[in-house]
């Protein structure tokens, strides 16, 4: 990883059944300074905490999440980005989310027009 500082890994993998929660991330700092928070598996009710302690903890307030290798994201996922974007709003600062691919960018779309519609 060049130029880049791994300031923080987040790991769950749990094996066996059907709900297992396969999850990870990492917070990276680029050379200029820009915080990533790298996101991996699956945003649900189970990991979304660990999602959301990643971008807190960046330090930053502006803080881009890489979501390219998610690969699934449901209801709680979603509202989990909202609540931490919310709270990055609040000290100034933003959350950007970047390389959304797959059913979490589907989901995204479908859940943005449920929030428009009501």
């Amino acid at each position: 990883m060049d130029g880049k500082v791994v300031v923080l890994t987040l790991d769950r993998r749990i094996a066996g059944d059907v709900s297992s929660a396969d999850f990870s991330a990492y917070v990276t700092v680029e050379e200029a300074g820009t915080r990533i928070v790298h996101l991996f598996g699956e945003l649900d009710m189970a990991t979304v905490d660990m999602a959301d302690l990643a971008m807190q903890f960046s330090g930053e307030v502006n803080v881009v999440a890489d979501l390219a290798d998610l690969t699934f994201m449901d209801w709680c996922g979603y509202r989990g980005l909202l609540a931490s974007r919310r709270t990055l709003l609040a000290r100034g600062g933003s959350l950007t989310p970047c390389n959304l691919v797959g059913q979490p960018a589907h989901a995204l779309v479908v859940f943005k027009r449920v929030m428009d519609d009501d």
